[in-house]
């Protein structure tokens, strides 16, 4: 997460900034996991983690194939 509010500057404006809302979303569920005693709970919170992350990665793809279609 440290790494994805460094380069928020790719992730959109101040007031849009995915990068930020990614944050925001993922801060509350990482305590939660990290705070979770219970067997199973860690699970559920560990998918919902994977989940945003997964989706954010398709955001980075974009990025990353727009700025290759810029440079060729």
């Amino acid at each position: 997460m440290l790494l994805v509010k460094e380069h928020r500057e790719y992730f959109g404006h101040k007031r849009l900034n995915l990068a930020d809302s990614l944050c925001d979303k993922l801060h509350p569920v990482l305590n939660n996991f990290v705070d979770e005693r219970e067997v199973e709970k860690p699970k559920v919170v560990g998918t919902e983690i994977l989940l945003e992350l997964n989706n954010f990665s398709s955001i980075i793809k974009k990025l990353v194939d727009t700025q290759a279609v810029k440079t060729t």
